[in-house]
């Protein structure tokens, strides 16, 4: 079975209604167990590149799926598809070891956590590995900014 990211797009000038949270809850709670990350809701956002006119990106979910048929099926029960809004869905791919491999190739020293290695595993058999690469590093600014 594989993962699909789908990612939740609103219309321009969308605001959830006080039924919003036990729509998507519903919707998720009857996805069972072809839930595999609930995700999170996006506030605010911004694209580069092109980009779907007139939505937002407003979130994401893991799902899984036997095909991609499967997922679109699951993906339209989305609530907010009523509101006008739309779901993005593509089949994920893990490739970490390719990416550990390319790394050592560079000298990339990188650190995980400082979480015990039975952690690291039980979440990385979950979500992915979550690698961040040594060094000064500002996240709070684009580059070129404060130099």
């Amino acid at each position: 079975m594989s993962t699909y990211l789908f990612t939740f797009r609103a219309p321009a000038g969308y605001a959830p209604s006080p039924d919003t949270f036990d729509a998507w809850s519903a919707w998720q709670a009857g996805l069972g167990a072809r839930l595999k990350d609930r995700g999170n809701p996006g506030f605010a956002a911004a694209a580069v590149g092109a980009g779907t006119a007139d939505t937002t990106l407003g979130g994401y979910s893991l799902i899984r799926a036997g095909s991609l048929d499967a997922a679109v099926a699951l993906a339209r029960g989305c609530p907010l598809l009523a509101h006008g809004g739309a779901v993005e869905i593509c089949e994920l791919s893990g490739h970490d070891e390719r990416f550990d491999n390319w790394l050592d190739a560079k000298g990339i020293s990188v650190t995980v956590s400082s979480r015990s290695s039975d952690d690291l595993r039980r979440r990385d058999r979950a979500v992915g590995p979550v690698v961040a690469q040594q060094g000064p590093q500002d996240v709070d600014q684009a580059p070129g900014e404060g130099e």
